[in-house]
This record gives structure tokens, sequence and C-alpha cells, in this order.
């Protein structure tokens, strides 16, 4: 074997070994684009939280197919939420806990199932209340585009209730949703700037002698960004091997 075809085997056998530990479980970030799902909880075995995608099957849709029991639940790595442009909404006036004005378009994932967009909820309903006494999300970090905010929140005749946002600093003592053992909600979740929004949650559940907690990063594409698991390592190898190819080249002539 001469040496270019030698480099050509070691840059593919990097780019196998990098596929296998890049990728998710079941292959490629699927995308989500309708339908109901809930970011949940639930007690994997024992002492082992899971944090995860919970999807309704024949409800939600996965790289434009239903989802079916083989993809139900998926970890945070392995799928990202689509908030398209259909979600746009132009504000009447400003709204302080997400720092806009009036005119300013906002992407909004709505509290109720609305055709044509995801019907995203927060649940623990596979934790035993018998077991756990309090359970919850935390949000601990994000990066997005460039002054891009996030705000969870719900409305009533009194106002908004705001369980997570950005604009004023990320902590997680008050960047948190708290959730009854056993429940499930729905909230607005809103993007003010198109682009790629990874949200890192922590999500927890306690009761008597026990403290569990499991955390993941969920992907937002917002609008028609393109949600690329960031860096693209194979990229950067096909790079490194064009390059290193040509080295020889020019060393053999």
């Amino acid at each position: 074997m001469n040496q270019i075809a030698k480099s050509l085997s070691f840059v593919a056998s990097l780019m196998a070994i990098t596929w296998t530990s890049v990728s998710p479980i079941r292959g490629e970030m699927v995308e989500y684009t309708l339908g109901h799902a809930d970011i949940g909880l639930a007690l994997e075995a024992p002492g082992q939280l899971f944090l995860h995608y919970h999807f309704g099957v024949g409800s939600a849709i996965l790289n434009g197919m239903p989802a079916t029991a083989a993809n139900e639940e998926l970890a945070p790595s392995e799928a990202y939420v689509r908030v398209s442009d259909a979600n746009i909404i132009t504000l009447p006036g400003p709204v302080d806990f997400l720092g806009t004005a009036a005119g300013d378009q906002v992407w909004v994932l709505p509290p109720v199932n609305t055709a044509g967009v995801p019907f995203l909820g927060i649940a623990t309903e596979e934790l035993d209340p018998m077991q756990f006494t309090s359970s919850g999300f935390r949000l601990t970090g994000m990066t997005g585009p460039a002054g891009g905010e996030i705000a969870f929140f719900q409305t009533s005749l009194g106002g908004a209730s705001v369980f997570m946002r950005s604009n004023d600093g990320i902590n997680p003592l008050v960047d948190f949703i708290p959730s009854l053992v056993g429940s499930h909600d729905h909230f607005n979740f809103a993007f003010t700037k198109a682009g790629i929004y990874d949200l890192n949650i922590e999500g927890f559940a306690s009761g008597p002698g026990i403290s569990l907690t499991d955390s993941g990063t969920f992907r937002f594409a917002v609008g028609t960004a393109t949600a690329v698991p960031e860096p693209n390592s194979l990229a950067l190898l096909a790079t490194f091997g064009v390059g290193l190819i040509t080295t020889i080249r020019r060393n053999r002539s």
C-alpha cells in the first residue's frame, strides 16, 4: 500500500471513530416540527434520572414522519425543535422580560395545540409520586444568536408568569419551572431572534432519602437556521485529510 493510500485509510478510520463518538445513538439529530411532545423526566434505573424528549406516538412529526415507539423517547442530543417562521408574532407593545419594543417580531411556540407548529410541554408524569415529592427544571446556561433572548412563560388575566428568561442573566435559582410530580403542563416558548439556541437544562427530582438530577442541552432552530451539531468534526477531519494528502504529494514531487 502506497503512502497516499495509507493516509486515506488513516483519515477514514479517524472519521469513523469521530462519527461514532459525536453522533446520537439513533443517528443524526432528528427535526421535531409538529405535534405533541414534552421535555420530561423519568426514573431510568434505580438512582438514575433521565431527562429526555417524550414524543407523542403518531402525533409528533420527526423528520417529516410520525413518531413511533422506536423514537418515542430521545435524549436531548438526539433531536432539535424547529421554531419556524409560522410562529412569528408582531408585538403590540413592549415586553420587559424579553427586552422587546412595540412592533418587534418574536417567534413563539404556543401553550395550546395549534395546527402546523410544535406543541411542546413539560412533564413529570413518568415519576412516581409515592417515591418523589418534588421535581422541576432549571435553566443553567444558554448560547444563541447575537441579541437573541428567550423566555418561557404563561399568561392569565393577571398578566404573565415568567419561569425562565435570559435578558436579565441566567440564575438557576430563579430561572426554573417547578413541576408537581406526576404532572404535565404547557408554556409559551419565546425567542427574539432567528438562529440556533442551545439551552442547558437540569432536571431534578427528590423525595425521602433521595435527590437526583440529570442535565442536557436542548436545541431550538428558530426561523430557517440550519441545526448542524457543533463543531462539525467530520468537516474538520475532511479538511485535515485533504491537507495531509496534498502535503504528501508535494513531498513526493
